[in-house]
Order: C-alpha cells, then sequence, then structure tokens
C-alpha cells in the first residue's frame, strides 16, 4: 500500500485503499463503503497517537492493562503476521480490522452484510464493531460516490 507508514497520509488516499482493501476481500462496495466511513469517522485514518493513554489506530483500539483489550490484540497480529511487521501500518490494521470482523465480531460481521442500505450498513459498523454511536453516513456516501466516479 502506498504511504503505508505515513500518518500523515491524505485522507481520500486512505479511504480509496480502504474500500479497496474490503473489496477485494469479498465485500461489496456498500458493504466497504460502511467500513471505510467509519473508520474515517472514528479517526480520520490516523494511523498512532504519540500521546499517552489515547486511543490507537484507525479503528481507536483502546490502550488499557488488560491482555484482552484490542489494542494488545493489534500488536499481537503484527507480531504473528510477520517479526518485522509494524502494528503503525495502515495494511496491518485493515487486515486486523477485517480479522476481528470475521472472527471475535463475525456477528457484526453478519448483520453488516444482511444490511441493505448505507444508513444501515454505517449503524451496524459504528455499534457493533466499533462500540460507539458516530453518525457516519456521510463518510460512508463520501467513499461510497468516489468509487462510482
Amino acid at each position: 500500500i502506498k504511504s503505508d507508514g505515513d500518518n500523515n497520509a491524505p485522507i481520500a488516499l486512505r479511504r480509496q485503499q480502504s474500500l479497496k482493501f474490503f473489496i477485494d476481500n469479498g465485500y461489496s462496495l456498500l458493504h466497504a463503503a460502511a467500513i471505510t466511513g467509519a473508520l474515517e469517522g472514528v479517526s480520520a485514518f490516523a494511523l498512532y497517537n504519540d500521546a499517552e493513554n489515547t486511543t490507537q489506530g484507525i479503528a481507536g483500539w483502546e490502550k488499557s492493562n488488560s491482555v484482552y483489550n484490542r489494542y494488545s490484540q493489534l500488536l499481537s497480529f503484527a507480531s504473528r503476521n510477520s517479526p518485522s511487521a509494524d502494528w503503525k501500518l495502515f495494511s496491518i490494521q485493515l487486515q486486523f480490522v477485517l480479522f476481528e470482523l470475521r472472527n471475535r465480531f463475525s456477528n457484526a460481521n453478519r448483520k453488516l452484510l444482511s444490511s441493505d442500505n448505507l444508513e444501515d450498513a454505517s449503524v451496524v459498523v459504528n455499534r457493533f464493531y466499533l462500540n460507539g454511536s458516530n453518525n457516519t453516513e456521510s463518510l460512508a456516501q463520501i467513499a461510497y460516490d468516489g468509487a462510482l466516479a
């Protein structure tokens, strides 16, 4: 992925890369746009935050002392993926989102795949994957429309 480790890559580039990744991994444009919009809404695709005790990465994974927290699982996933893999890479974080959706958050994934419009799909990703209440339908629409342009 171009600019894989660049924390300041343009949002439009990250949006395009995210859409392509999820479509390449079997998601429809509608569902890929919902995931992409939600990730943009929670993090603006920031790969990391230098501040202590803050959320990290494109899905806003929380840092905590628990070994079961999602941030720790991201670190573990990156090291299993490749000993030299850096969790701060956009490609690794996208792969982890996909891994979570297909495993720990498979219920959210099923709900997402059964949704048939952008509004419902966006709500599902925010509520059941990101555990938030962000309204990212407008960001999902931008991703969706950009892919059709």
